[in-house]
C-alpha cells in the first residue's frame, strides 16, 4: 500500500469511528438515528464490524439501532463471493475468511442475551451464519429450547432462504431445521411447530418431508394447513430440473398417497384451501387431477374452488376441462372469474359453448370474458366483441379487445383490426396493432403501414415496427415501400446532421434488409451481416430477435454466440434455440459449462435470465434431435 493510500485509509477509519460514536450516543439518548444510519451504512460491513464492540445487553435502544445497521450492511452477503472479493473486501473477509468467524461471533453475541432486540434475528441471519447455525443446533438438542426466540428467528431465516439469498449454508440450515423435527419440546408446541413448518417450506427441506407428511394427520386444522402448504412448496417443480437430473420425482411419488388421502377425507375449509396450490407440484399427474375434480365438486367454499382453478391454469391434468366447466357453473364469490382465466390458459373446445353463452348474456364489458373468448378463437364471439369495441373509449380495453380479435380467424376480425389501425391516433394502440399485423396478416393494413414507415414525423419505434411488419406482406405496395427505403435509407431515417448515427436510427435502418429477408429476398443476407458487424449491441440484439421471431438461421447467430456483450449473447442464445437448436446444441452446452456463465448463474446478476434461455434452447435441441 502506498503512503497516500495508507493515509486515506486511516482518515476513513477515523471518520467511521466518529460516526459510530455519534450513532451510539444518539441511540442512547433516544434520539432518531436515521441520518447517521445512512452515513454509517456508506462504510458497508466494516461499519457493522466496528459497531460490534458497542453492543450491550443493558443498552436495548442502542443495540436495536446497531442491529438495524448490521442488518442493513450485511445484506450484501447475498452477492456472489467473487463480487464481494472485488468490491467489498471487508465483507468477503467476514463471511469467507477463517478468522472472520470470530467477528461473526461478536456480531451475534446478542443470541445469548435474555431479551432480544427486535432487529437481532434478521441481522444475525445475514451477518453471522455460523453462530446462527450453532444456536439453532443447540435448540434442536435442548430439552428446554428457547421457543419464543426461535419463533422470532425462523421467519427472517425463511425469507432469506426463500429469496435465494443464502449462498454458503443452505444444506446446513436445512439439516439444522430437520434436527428440530425430532425434538418433542419443539414439535409439541403448536406455535413453534407452525413456525418450523413454514421454515421447512421456505428452505425446501425435502429431507424433512416425512415429518411434514405426518402433520397431515395433526389434531389441529392450523397445523394440517401449514403442513399442506409446506409440502407443496417443498415439492414444487424447479425449472429444468430434469435437465440436470436433480428431480423431486421420488419425493412426489412418496407424498402422493398421503396427499390424495387428505383431499378425500379432510373437511376443514382452511386446510382444503391449501390443497389447490400444493397440487401444482404434480403438474401432469392424472390422480391429482381426478382428486381436484372430486374436491371441487364436493366443497362449496369459494376460496378452495378458486385455488383449484388457479392450479388448473398452471397444470396439465387430463381433467382440467371438467374442472373449468364446474367453475363456469359455480356461483361462489369470484369463482367464475378465475374459471375464465383458466380458459385463457387452456382454451379447450368443449368450453366454448358455456363461454359464448356467458358472453352473449353480458351487457357490459367483462375483461376476463374478453381474454377467454380470444383464447378460444371462436368466430361466434365476434358480434359481442365488435359491439364492445365500437363503443369503448378506454385505451386499455381497446387493446384487450384487439388482442382477442387477433386470435379469432376470418375476414371479419381482420377488417375490424384494420379499421382500428387505420383510424387510431393513440401511439400505444398503433404500435401494438402493428405488432398484431406482423403476427397475423391483416387485409387492408398495408396502406397504413406504408404511411407509418415513411412518415418522418411518426415516433421511431412505431416506424421500426411498421417496416418490420411490411416484411410479412407480399402486396406490391409493401414491396415498393421497402424498395424505396432500401434505395435511400438516409432520407427516410436521417441522422439529423450528426457525425455519428444515433442508435435508434441505426436500428431502424437494419430493419429494412431484415424486412426484405422476411419477404423472401435472401440477397439481403450480406447487407444484414455488414450492418450487424458495425452495429451497437442494441442493434445486434434487434437483428437476433428478428431471426428468433422468424425461426430462421443466419450466420450472424453463430457470430453472436462468441460475443462478450451480455445482451448480444442473450439474443444469440434465443435465436439459436428458435432457429436451429439441434445445429447449435454443442455450442450451447459448451457455453453453459463455461466459467463465465457458471458464475453468472449463481451471482444474482443474471437479471435477464440468460441461464434460463440457455436451458430452453438446449432442451429445444434435444427435442429436435429426437425427431425421426
Amino acid at each position: 500500500m502506498t503512503a497516500s493510500a495508507a493515509f486515506s485509509a486511516a482518515r476513513a477509519a477515523v471518520a467511521e469511528r466518529q460516526i459510530l460514536e455519534q450513532f451510539v450516543a444518539e441511540a442512547d439518548a433516544g434520539r432518531p438515528v436515521f441520518q447517521l444510519m445512512d452515513a454509517a451504512g456508506d462504510y458497508g460491513v466494516a461499519a457493522a464490524m466496528a459497531g460490534a464492540e458497542f453492543l450491550d445487553e443493558q443498552k436495548p435502544a442502542r443495540s436495536q439501532a446497531l442491529y438495524e445497521l448490521i442488518s442493513l450492511t450485511a445484506n450484501c452477503r447475498r452477492r456472489h463471493a467473487d463480487i464481494l472479493r472485488l468490491y467489498q473486501p471487508a465483507a468477503f473477509h467476514l463471511f469467507y475468511a477463517p478468522d472472520g468467524v470470530a467477528t461473526q461471533r461478536q456480531l451475534a453475541k446478542g443470541l445469548e442475551w435474555k431479551n432480544w432486540p427486535a432487529a437481532l434475528p434478521e441481522a444475525v441471519v445475514r451477518a453471522a451464519p455460523i453462530p446462527t447455525l450453532e444456536w439453532l443446533r443447540k435448540q434442536a438438542q435442548s430439552q428446554a429450547p428457547e421457543r419464543e426466540k426461535l419463533r422470532m428467528l425462523l421467519p427472517p431465516l425463511g425469507w432469506w432462504l426463500r429469496a435465494y439469498n443464502e449462498r454458503q449454508s443452505v444444506a446446513d440450515f436445512q439439516a439444522a431445521l430437520g434436527a428440530m423435527t425430532a425434538n418433542a419440546a419443539l414439535t409439541g408446541d403448536e406455535p413453534t411447530c407452525l413456525a418450523l413448518l413454514h421454515a421447512l417450506a421456505d428452505t425446501r427441506a425435502v429431507q424433512s418431508l416425512d415429518f411434514v407428511l405426518q402433520q397431515f394427520r395433526a389434531a389441529t386444522p392450523e397445523r394440517r394447513a401449514a403442513a399442506v402448504e409446506s409440502a407443496g412448496q417443498i415439492l414444487y417443480p424447479e425449472p429444468f430440473e430434469d435437465t440436470h437430473g436433480n428431480t423431486l420425482d421420488a419425493a412426489r411419488i412418496h407424498a402422493l398417497p398421503e396427499f390424495l388421502r387428505l383431499t378425500r377425507e379432510e373437511t376443514d375449509a382452511t386446510v382444503l384451501a391449501k390443497a389447490g396450490p400444493a397440487a401444482e407440484s404434480w403438474m401432469e399427474e392424472p390422480q391429482i387431477g381426478q382428486a381436484m375434480l372430486a374436491l371441487f365438486t364436493r366443497v362449496s367454499d369459494a376460496l378452495t374452488q378458486r385455488n383449484i382453478l388457479f392450479a388448473v391454469a398452471k397444470t396439465r391434468w387430463p381433467q382440467r376441462g371438467q374442472i373449468i366447466q364446474r367453475g363456469l357453473e359455480a356461483t361462489g364469490n369470484g369463482v367464475l372469474g378465475v374459471a375464465l382465466e383458466a380458459i385463457a390458459a387452456h382454451p379447450l373446445p368443449e368450453l366454448a359453448p358455456a363461454t359464448l353463452a356467458l358472453l352473449e348474456a353480458q351487457k357490459e364489458i367483462q375483461p376476463s370474458l374478453i381474454d377467454a373468448a380470444g383464447a378460444l378463437g371462436d368466430p361466434h364471439a365476434l358480434p359481442t366483441l365488435l359491439r364492445w369495441l365500437s363503443r369503448e373509449k378506454n385505451m386499455a380495453l381497446q387493446l384487450k379487445l384487439a388482442l382477442a380479435l387477433e386470435k379469432i380467424p376470418g375476414a371479419e376480425s381482420s377488417r375490424a383490426l384494420a379499421d382500428l389501425l387505420n383510424n387510431s391516433a393513440d401511439p400505444m394502440i398503433v404500435e401494438q396493432l402493428c405488432r398484431m399485423a406482423s403476427r397475423r396478416e391483416i387485409q387492408g393494413a398495408t396502406p397504413t403501414l406504408v404511411s407509418l414507415a415513411e412518415d418522418l414525423t411518426a415516433p421511431l419505434p412505431i416506424r421500426c415496427q411498421a417496416v418490420w411488419t411490411l416484411g410479412r406482406y407480399q402486396e406490391p405496395a409493401a414491396r415498393e415501400c421497402l424498395a424505396r427505403l432500401t434505395r435511400d435509407p438516409e432520407k427516410y431515417f436521417p441522422a439529423a446532421g450528426n457525425a455519428l448515427v444515433p442508435e435508434g436510427v441505426e436500428q431502424a435502418r437494419i430493419y429494412i434488409p431484415l424486412a426484405r429477408w422476411r419477404q423472401g429476398d435472401t440477397s439481403t443476407g450480406a447487407e444484414i451481416t455488414t450492418r450487424f458487424a458495425s452495429g451497437t449491441p442494441s442493434t445486434q440484439l434487434v437483428c437476433l430477435l428478428a431471426f428468433a421471431e422468424l425461426r430462421c438461421d443466419h450466420p450472424v447467430i453463430s457470430t453472436a454466440l462468441n460475443s462478450g456483450d451480455f445482451a448480444v449473447l442473450l439474443g444469440s442464445v434465443r435465436a439459436a434455440g428458435a432457429a436451429a437448436p439441434a445445429k447449435y446444441s454443442a455450442r450451447l452446452r459448451a457455453l453453459r459449462a463455461s466459467p463465465v456463465i457458471s458464475v453468472l448463474s449463481v451471482s444474482g446478476l443474471d437479471t435477464s435470465r440468460l441461464s434460463a434461455a440457455l436451458e430452453t434452447s438446449i432442451h429445444a435441441g434435444e427435442q429436435e434431435s429426437a425427431k425421426p
